[in-house]
């Protein structure tokens, strides 16, 4: 029997409340983290091996339908509600309320090494090993093998963004495992490469799947996959979990590069200065200018330095600077990786180049996250300036607090509900140390062998010896990560002759 065509409105977000920042004025479809309902992203592994979101959609022959699903396992599922499209996330919700008696002893045997790091598009195949060490044999009646991502914040419950049944693996006529024996079942994935689009109504960036994290210790957030394996069986009419396992899975994803026009910080202003525009345009278009930000440059006249009149950079590397991926090891990583960058700096008297004193360089990790739904894609000139200090509460949030009452005043009935939600993403900067550095009057190299994060002060540092890794780049409605090379260039013992060069870098799957 084939599945019926997909209609894309079936996938349409719907409303939420945000009960983080209550405000009367607010709008009514903020989606915050700590109040999203699950019912609309499950993926089963084989809709979207077929990328039902972003491929056209057509007639698929294959899994049974949510609906003989539910057929099948009816008295589980008989307190769900039937017409829900969200069968993964209620099958884990009543898996996980069920009493568990663990008699049989699961392991997770994945075909490929503990240590991979798959991709989208990857499978994730292998076996779920049963056990049973008892000396009579087991009977059991259902197993349900899942795998679900979800991002937490240290202060809140783990929010499911991504939940996917292998259907396959569903067996439900009764069963039994014989004493002091092992039964191995297969289980199957095809990792999507995209969420469903009720996971973000505002930038398709968001709906990458984004990779499994492992800094807790720069912002108390994660994002984890997990692989959960449960054996069932039926006791006077009800379920009980006789055997569970989980095991993490790394997701790695490997991203391109995307234009995000309609969706970044300039056309949230634009659209409110069209919302505004004729209540008093003078007016507006004066704190439009105050709240816009300026692009990244690759090139600064710099003054009040009695050293240097001007400082240009290769443009390309406005692109980013490419860093390998740094997997999670136990150890401190091994980044034998050394970034290029042509530059050249133009004397206040010409002639020759100014003379460089020295050179210290930092790799700084940006790490933002939000309860409620970010509106706009997060740009790295809204994280960072190519040749100042200033980061994101200087450039965005404090700009806004300033012109937010002013706003306000001019016109009740105005929208910014936007530009409130960008007030509550908090963006934590995490920097590293890299100690090699190489530089002349016309080029910069620093290597990033050797660094450590540093937390400031140069008397105390962290991680020295210690591990880390570096995430690749990713955005999602409640979560970014970004990185810059943060160089700053003396010229002589006066600190008002330093040049400060900020260069967005890229970290990815090269």
């Amino acid at each position: 029997m084939c599945a019926p065509a997909y209609d894309c409105k079936q996938f349409n977000r719907p409303d939420f409340q945000d009960p983080y920042y209550c405000d009367d004025d607010d709008d009514d479809d903020v989606q915050s983290i700590l109040s999203i309902p699950e019912e609309s992203n499950v993926l089963p592994s084989y809709y979207m091996y077929k990328s039902v979101v972003h491929n056209k959609f057509k007639y698929l022959s294959g899994p049974p339908s949510y609906s003989s699903l539910h057929d099948e396992s009816s008295d589980l599922m008989q307190n769900s509600n039937p017409s829900t499209v969200s069968v993964a996330t209620s099958i884990s919700s009543t898996l996980q309320s069920l009493t568990s008696t663990n008699k049989i002893s699961l392991e997770v045997r994945f075909d490929q090494p503990s240590n991979h790091d798959y991709k989208q598009g990857e499978t994730i195949s292998g076996h779920l090993i049963l056990q049973n060490t008892c000396d009579s044999p087991i009977n059991f009646s259902t197993i349900y093998i899942l795998l679900e991502g979800s991002i937490s914040f240290a202060e809140t419950k783990a929010k499911t963004f991504l939940s996917m049944v292998d259907f396959d693996s569903v067996i439900c006529p009764l069963l039994h495992i014989d004493a002091n024996s092992i039964h191995k079942h297969p289980f199957t994935f095809r990792i999507p490469n995209y969420l469903l689009d009720s996971e973000c109504a505002h930038v398709s960036n968001h709906l990458e799947i984004p990779p499994t994290t492992h800094y807790t210790m720069f912002c108390n957030a994660e994002v984890k996959y997990n692989l959960s394996g449960y054996i069932l069986r039926q006791e006077n009419c009800e379920y009980v979990n006789v055997g569970e396992i989980q095991k993490e899975v790394s997701i790695i994803p490997q991203y391109t590069n995307e234009e995000h026009i309609n969706t970044n910080y300039e056309s949230l202003l634009s659209k409110l200065l069209d919302e505004t525009i004729y209540i008093n345009k003078d007016r507006f278009n004066q704190i439009m200018c105050n709240l816009r930000i300026t692009p990244l440059q690759n090139k600064q006249v710099i003054t009040g330095n009695s050293k240097v009149s001007s400082v240009k950079f290769d443009a390309n590397l406005l692109q980013g600077l490419k860093v390998k991926y740094v997997p999670a090891i136990p150890g401190h990583p091994d980044l034998n990786q050394t970034l290029s960058i042509p530059i050249e700096f133009k004397s206040t008297k010409g002639g020759e180049a100014p003379s460089i004193k020295s050179i210290s360089a930092e790799l700084v990790a940006a790490t933002g996250k939000t309860y409620a739904s970010c509106p706009v894609y997060i740009d790295d000139s809204m994280l960072f300036e190519s040749f100042s200090n200033r980061k994101y509460n200087d450039i965005v949030v404090n700009p806004i607090i300033k012109m937010k009452g002013e706003l306000y005043r001019l016109s009740h009935e105005l929208d910014n509900s936007g530009l409130k939600k960008l007030l509550r993403f908090h963006i934590y900067y995490s920097n590293f140390a890299i100690p090699k550095v190489e530089y002349s009057n016309k080029e910069i190299k620093v290597n990033l062998k050797g660094m450590y994060r540093s937390l400031g002060d140069k008397s105390r540092t962290r991680n020295v010896y210690g591990g880390f890794n570096l995430t690749p780049n990713f955005q999602s409605c409640h979560m970014v990560r970004s990185y810059y090379l943060h160089l700053v260039v003396k010229f002589d013992w006066k600190s008002k002759n330093n040049v400060v060069i900020n260069i967005p870098v890229k970290v990815g799957r090269y």
